[in-house]
């Protein structure tokens, strides 16, 4: 772990909605959850099948601190895109875990494979 912090990416909070993952075992993992404002787009721009995953969703961003887009993040985004090609919504949440020193808790590591050596990026385990 990271200094006990970590961001969870967008598809972490979906599979979450769908109870493909346990929520519960990363947040007993964690003192402080995050997610980056981009994920919280992302994931209240997805089309839900079910009100049921709306509303764990809505019941997992009450116990998530959402981390802005502020000048620092943006500066790190760029060092990101001029050394990889890292895609801009991935390389902004890379960017917000880094900054804020959290682990990166996200289903698709290949997105940010070989872009930081000072984070750690963690898939959750699957129900």
């Amino acid at each position: 772990m990271n200094g006990n912090k970590a961001l969870l990416d967008s598809n972490v909070i979906i599979d979450a909605s769908k109870n493909l993952i346990s929520v519960v075992d990363i947040i007993n993992s964690y003192d402080m959850l995050f997610t980056s404002i981009i994920c919280y787009i992302e994931v209240l721009g997805f089309n839900f099948k079910t009100e049921t995953e709306k509303n764990a969703v809505e019941r997992i961003f009450k116990s998530l601190s959402v981390i802005n887009i502020n000048r620092e993040i943006a500066d790190f985004t760029v060092e990101l895109r001029k050394k990889s090609k890292i895609k801009l919504p991935d390389a902004l949440i890379m960017a917000s875990a880094e900054i804020i020193e959290a682990d990166l808790i996200t289903s698709n590591i290949s997105d940010f494979k070989n872009h930081s050596k000072n984070i750690s990026v963690i898939t959750p385990k699957s129900r």
